[in-house]
């Protein structure tokens, strides 16, 4: 992520939300050709751990993978409504963000 390179120093906050890691979703498919692999959110944990400087806010589903590469991060959750979906009814689900100030 050239962001994360070229905007990491103080005084900076960056947010990040990813496409959802395909390992949490109810729809493994629902971003279709522009999917990102289990590999990728690997790869994205460490580069975000890698930033020393800005202040990063990354959102996403709870996912065990982001709560162990992100230990330390403050993590805050809340209940939302599935927008999602195009159904009347609209089921509730959890959204993380972390954050690493």
């Amino acid at each position: 992520e050239r962001v994360l390179d070229k905007y990491d120093r103080p005084g900076v906050l960056i947010y990040k939300d990813p496409p959802y890691d395909p390992r949490t979703r109810t729809d493994p498919d629902s971003y279709g050709d522009n999917d990102t692999s289990a590999e990728w959110h690997d790869a994205f944990l460490t580069l975000l751990r890698a930033v020393k400087h800005a202040k990063l806010i990354v959102s996403g589903n709870p996912n065990f993978r982001y709560d162990e590469a992100l230990v330390g991060w403050k993590r805050v959750s809340r209940r939302v409504a599935d927008t999602s979906s195009g159904a009347k009814s609209k089921r509730i689900r959890e959204e993380v963000l972390w954050m690493n100030y």
